[in-house]
């Protein structure tokens, strides 16, 4: 699932479509997550006036006051061209007046494609979201105030969104090991200078895979086609069975499985 800085990426490859008017739109007759909306006929003569990311969501804001709200689930991307074929799995595609066209597509149709009115997005989709990852408002004291009353493993606790939006396995892992934290933890078991070493080594991590395009391991592409390079850089997701690359330490990295996700960290650099 694309988590953060994915999302930011796909956000960012679609900025040019800002000013662009929509005419005309085709939706395939598939459910994704949701069933698609049967008004989407609102948005056609509308011009795309913002493109947003709040969390794991893109918020693709229109001239008549409307918002798509969109999750890309396991499997979805956005990608734009002027070729106008259908592929298989293109659910949803926004024709735009320059030729250019926005498809969704999606395999595995895990995804969320909405539409609501914009003063209504915030109340309505993201009440009960932490703050951003990358936000300043993610400080170790917030987290700290979060987790207080949580005694559930630490590596479990960053994938709530309730907690901190946008963070999920790939770089939970990444930044528990950075944090030489282990994932198995208490999340109300941290001190303060683990809290401010897993908020650093969070945002570092975070920011360097935005740099990179995110990290590409099977469906992930940004909206104009290119993959992203982080995954080049994992030192724990996925490399189980190699040796740990801390100063001094003889360990190996580990592969566990943690309600049903796999968290891969080093028991000897991680406590």
């Amino acid at each position: 699932m694309p988590e953060l800085p994915e999302v930011e990426n796909t956000k960012i490859s679609l900025l040019p479509l800002k000013d662009n008017k929509i005419i005309d739109v085709y939706t395939s007759n598939k459910k994704l997550r949701q069933d698609i909306p049967t008004n989407l006929s609102e948005i056609i003569n509308t011009t795309v006036i913002d493109i947003q990311r709040k969390a794991k969501y893109l918020l693709f804001h229109l001239s008549n006051q409307k918002t798509i709200i969109s999750h890309l689930g396991m499997s979805g991307r956005f990608w734009y061209s002027n070729n106008t074929e259908i592929a298989k799995h293109d659910h949803i595609i926004l024709y735009f007046a320059n030729n250019y066209n926005l498809k969704y597509n999606d395999p595995r149709r895990f995804g969320v494609f909405l539409l609501d009115d914009t003063n209504k997005v915030e109340s309505k989709y993201f009440f009960h979201v932490g703050v951003d990852a990358i936000s300043d408002e993610f400080t170790a004291q917030y987290l700290l105030d979060k987790i207080k009353k949580i005694s559930s493993n630490i590596k479990n606790t960053l994938l709530n969104q309730e907690i901190v939006a946008g963070i999920g396995n790939i770089y939970a892992s990444e930044a528990l090991f950075s944090a030489k934290i282990s994932p198995l933890r208490p999340a109300n078991s941290l001190d303060i200078k683990e809290a401010e070493d897993l908020v650093l080594a969070l945002k570092e991590i975070l920011h360097k895979s935005i740099i990179l395009g995110g990290s590409t391991l099977k469906d992930y592409r940004k909206a104009n086609g290119e993959s992203g390079d982080f995954q080049k850089h994992f030192l724990a997701y996925g490399q189980d069975n190699k040796p740990c690359s801390h100063d001094g330490c003889d360990g190996v990295i580990e592969k566990i499985t943690q309600n049903g996700r796999s968290t891969f960290y080093c028991q000897k650099s991680q406590k």
